[in-house]
């Protein structure tokens, strides 16, 4: 309807140069339609940005990981993958790969024993750091897992930051009076992050965890770029008793929907 009452306001203005030649009026014609291409390419991309567009392609976005969320989740289904109790879902790719390309190489027993006698590749581990790296800066949320000392466990959702200098050490607090201190104290503890759009998630139970030397008002400027909101409204109180810990994480797995690799610290 818009292209429609500018095509209308074009013609209206241009009627009165009908005795132009052919060759002016297919000039004018393509001018028209470079003008209208550029204006309505402007149009969309400001749309998408605002209500209904952005709505509506949020929705279908939604729409489109519910249908595919089976074959999606199916892709995960190897995460924790146990060969003679050893977990070997971060070497299935590779263990594929050798199995159907290497004549010499007949079973899972012999593709294992090859992939661990050969030297690590530095390029390949400076790669999953990097994605290591732009995962956890994707997210600021995980499911910490714990145990009483009677091995009763529990999972509680929390928010983390990552120190500047280490990513494989973040940082959590926890108010003195909770009943999850007592089980934090113990030592042991596993990680899950929240899973993105795309999956995305970082695991590990091969981590310490401790008390950290840092109070919350040391951490804060971390705490606003990396949690914005995180600080507002908490008292001088609260955050002179927040006790923070320290996780430093041994070796992870970072997955997404098609990917599965290990980071080792």
């Amino acid at each position: 309807m818009l292209s429609s009452g500018l095509l209308l306001g074009f013609y209206s203005t241009f009627e009165q140069f009908k005795s132009m030649s052919i060759v002016s009026v297919i000039e004018v014609n393509v001018l028209v339609a470079a003008i209208l291409v550029l204006f309505t390419s402007y149009f969309w991309q400001l749309m998408l940005k605002y209500w209904p567009l952005k709505n509506l392609i949020s929705w279908y976005k939604t729409r489109l990981r519910t249908m595919y969320a089976g074959p999606l989740l199916a892709s995960k289904r190897w995460l924790q993958f146990y060969y003679k109790g050893r977990d070997i879902s971060p070497y299935i790719p590779q263990i594929l790969y050798y199995l159907q390309n290497e004549s010499a190489l007949k079973t899972v027993d012999e593709v294992l024993a090859f992939i661990d006698g050969e030297t690590p590749s530095e390029v390949k581990e400076h790669n999953v750091l990097d994605k290591f790296r732009r995962f956890i800066g994707e997210t600021n949320q995980m499911v910490l897992s714990t145990a009483t000392a009677d091995g009763i466990p529990s999972s509680r959702q929390m928010r983390f930051i990552v120190s500047p200098e280490k990513s494989n050490v973040w940082y959590f607090g926890s108010a003195p009076e909770t009943p999850k201190i007592a089980e934090l104290d113990l030592g042991k503890a596993a990680i899950n992050t929240i899973p993105t759009s795309t999956g995305m998630t970082i695991a590990s139970n091969k981590l310490s965890i401790k008390r950290s030397k840092y109070k919350l008002s040391d951490l804060a400027d971390l705490y606003r770029v990396q949690v914005p909101g995180f600080m507002d409204g908490l008292l001088e109180a609260d955050i002179d008793n927040e006790i923070i810990y320290e996780i430093v994480i041994e070796s992870a797995r970072l997955d997404t929907w098609t990917q599965h690799d290990q980071v080792k610290f």
